[in-house]
């Protein structure tokens, strides 16, 4: 149950448009353990700007959306989602991520080359591999345009 819980509110963040969003999923240092992530998380606690933008996009199969988020003090202070309420910060995706990898989900994240890292690319695998060995049915998020003040 909990687990289709993660599901339908990854869906349901942020919406989606119809064209699917180009990532480079080259770029930036590949988490490959829930200990790593959980690791990283704490670093980028530690170290968070008191204030940061940056651009949210979540695809999903065919669609995508982009919106900016600013966050103060760890709190969404201004975004372009038409619901503020969708809008989430960077220790949301590391959330996010973490919950896929404790529930099991197939996926990759990647994070910043420098510090503090945050995710840069957050896959999660809706459906397992050997049930549709030819197609992935998944969702993507990536940050871009990350800025500190």
């Amino acid at each position: 149950m909990r687990r289709a819980t993660l599901v339908l509110a990854l869906l349901l963040v942020g919406g989606c448009d119809s064209a699917l969003a180009p990532v480079d999923a080259s770029a930036g240092v590949t988490v490959t353990s829930e200990a790593e992530l959980l690791a990283a998380q704490a670093a980028w606690q530690a170290a968070r700007p008191a204030f940061y933008r940056y651009t949210y996009t979540q695809s999903c199969e065919e669609c995508a959306s982009g919106d900016r988020v600013g966050v103060r003090a760890g709190l969404v202070v201004e975004t372009t989602f038409t619901s503020a309420e969708d809008a989430r910060t960077l220790d949301d995706l590391f959330e996010t991520a973490r919950e896929a990898f404790a529930e099991g989900y197939t996926g990759e994240v990647r994070l910043s080359e420098t510090p503090p890292r945050f995710p840069v690319y957050v896959r999660i695998g809706l459906s397992e591999p050997e049930e549709f060995p030819t197609s992935y049915s998944g969702l993507y998020i990536t940050v871009t345009g990350f800025e500190a003040d």
